[in-house]
């Protein structure tokens, strides 16, 4: 049995760009820990410019796009659902997809998540808590 997860991107307005569903190892110290490694390795940026060697997000929606292109390795596991509205709670998202974790990213890559089955928020920047 897989550990379910949604992860859902938000743009700069708030609306949902893209949900995605991945089928296991969406636990915090997994998938949890792989989203905030891939916010923190490039910066947020409203255009491109010339010569620039480090990683940039022109947007979210460029985010979303090199998010995916991380994640999906192949055959399964990663799915793309249909943004649901902007105002569900994560406990929506979490019976709509059997999920045990929801993720939000928003436009400063800071990476929630909530926990289904303690209906609580995780904190994934508490070193202490998550070693990863």
């Amino acid at each position: 049995m897989g550990t379910r997860s949604i992860t859902r991107v938000k743009n700069e307005k708030g609306a949902i760009v893209v949900e995605i569903y991945k089928q296991y190892d969406g636990y915090p110290k997994g998938l949890g820990g792989e989203l905030v490694a891939f916010c923190k390795s490039g910066k947020m940026t409203n255009g491109i410019p010339a010569g620039s060697t480090e990683k940039l997000f022109n947007g979210m929606g460029c985010f979303s796009a090199q998010l995916i292109a991380h994640l999906k390795k192949g055959v399964g596991e990663i799915y793309l659902e249909a943004p649901s509205p902007k105002n569900k709670s994560p406990k929506y998202f979490a019976d709509k997809y059997y999920a045990e974790y929801v993720y939000e990213i928003g436009k400063d890559l800071k990476v929630h998540c909530w926990d289904a089955h303690d209906e609580k928020e995780v904190d994934l920047y508490d070193d202490e808590k998550m070693t990863f």
